[in-house]
């Protein structure tokens, strides 16, 4: 996992991304939805995946492209890398397809990285507090 920034907005955000970084595990847990079908066996709609019907869209992408450059020392330019020519209704039919294949282990994944950073803000926090706190105690002091 690479380091990164974090880029929380405020606590309210943090707390709605570790919410959901548990549903994303409980809702992709191997078990979940098996247990949840034989429970509610007059549940006979279900379905889940990445692009199968935005009119129950948990979340949408309003782009996504994918973007490969290089360039070279002495040249402050750069140029397209792959130079595949895609044809882009197949390529993103077959993207979709390839999401839907792997829907568990990418949620999961992203069910990862949502906790790893919602991590690094609660570090964050935690080291601001223990900062105000010395300097709550230092001026505290000074009133004695």
């Amino acid at each position: 996992m690479s380091d990164y920034t974090p880029k929380m907005k405020d606590i309210d955000q943090l707390k709605r991304v570790v919410a959901s970084v548990g549903r994303l595990r409980e809702f992709f847990a191997p078990e979940y939805v098996h247990e949840f079908l034989a429970e509610n066996h007059d549940c006979d709609k279900h379905g889940f995946g990445f692009n199968m019907d935005g009119r129950f869209a948990e979340t949408s992408v309003h782009k996504l492209s994918f973007d490969s450059w290089h360039g070279w020392f002495g040249n402050s330019g750069c140029t397209t890398w792959l130079h595949a020519n895609l044809d882009s209704e197949v390529f993103w039919r077959c993207f979709d397809r390839y999401l839907n294949d792997h829907v568990y282990t990418i949620m999961l994944g992203v069910a990862d990285l949502m906790k790893a950073e919602a991590q690094k803000n609660i570090e964050m926090l935690r080291a601001e507090k223990d900062r105000l706190n010395e300097l709550i105690a230092a001026l505290e002091g000074e009133k004695a």
